[in-house]
């Protein structure tokens, strides 16, 4: 089964640099966050800081979805892989819960 991929929507290219610049500043905010703990030793500031991988590690799984719903359907996923957004969205929740749990033990 030969299929070519359609070519990328501007809709899709816009998804893509949107969640592309959350990756970037979600990592400055990062590094940021981890100076600020570090200078005013801050545990609050520290926390926030560790919830900010949550943020970062969602926003990469979010491109990646992005990606892969792009690909066109396939052998093993005849209608092709436009599902994996909802498993991403899944995926951030369950990050979110997770930070919750860590923060309040």
């Amino acid at each position: 089964m030969e299929t070519f991929a359609p070519p990328l929507s501007s809709d899709f290219r816009l998804r893509r640099r949107a969640i592309s610049a959350s990756v970037v500043v979600g990592v400055i905010l990062l590094g940021v966050k981890f100076l600020a703990a570090y200078w005013t030793g801050s545990k609050a500031i520290f926390s926030d800081a560790l919830e900010s991988i949550i943020n970062v590690v969602a926003s990469l799984f979010a491109l990646y979805s992005i990606q892969l719903s792009a690909e066109p359907p396939d052998r093993t996923h005849p209608y092709g892989h436009g599902k994996v957004e909802s498993f991403s969205a899944g995926f951030e929740g369950a990050l979110i819960i997770l930070a919750a749990l860590a923060i309040g033990w």
